[in-house]
């Protein structure tokens, strides 16, 4: 857990448009809400343009455990597998659930480590209609998160 008054949170993250500048109670607890331009590091051919994600730093009265970077539908995406969408780098992922029967909504669930680091877990949720694709990706510490298995 990251605590809200933290070194790491002051100043607050640049190239993010905070939307407030504390944690505010929320429906995941506690929040600190942003906008920010991010464009998902896969390259070749599967490789995006910027989007615009909101980001949200989510935990308890005390720190954040979870990150959630989401968008609305748009045809500008086209990923929804996470080794996918993280390319190429310094960590493991190791996949723990996934749920794609249903070729309009889905979700993967995955162990994240980064060298020297404890692990971390990685949820992408995607849904697809009309409008384009929905995506939101979660990156939680919390160990708890990785072991509940979710229905499909």
């Amino acid at each position: 857990m990251v605590e809200w008054n933290s070194e790491r949170m002051h100043p607050l993250p640049a190239g993010i448009s905070w939307l407030n500048t504390k944690a505010l109670a929320d429906k995941e607890g506690y929040s600190l809400v942003g906008k920010v331009s991010f464009q998902l590091p896969a390259a070749g051919e599967m490789q995006e343009e910027p989007m615009e994600w909101e980001i949200r730093l989510a935990g308890d009265e005390r720190g954040y455990d979870r990150i959630l970077l989401a968008h609305f539908n748009t045809q500008e995406a086209g990923m929804n597998d996470a080794a996918t969408m993280l390319g190429t780098g310094d960590f493991v992922l190791r996949e723990v659930q996934r749920c794609d029967q249903d070729p309009m909504f889905g979700f993967s669930k995955h162990e994240l480590t980064f060298t020297g680091k404890l692990p971390g877990w990685l949820r992408v949720e995607w849904s697809s209609g009309s409008m384009g694709m929905g995506r939101s990706i979660m990156y939680s510490f919390d160990p708890a998160v990785g072991k509940v298995q979710e229905d499909c």
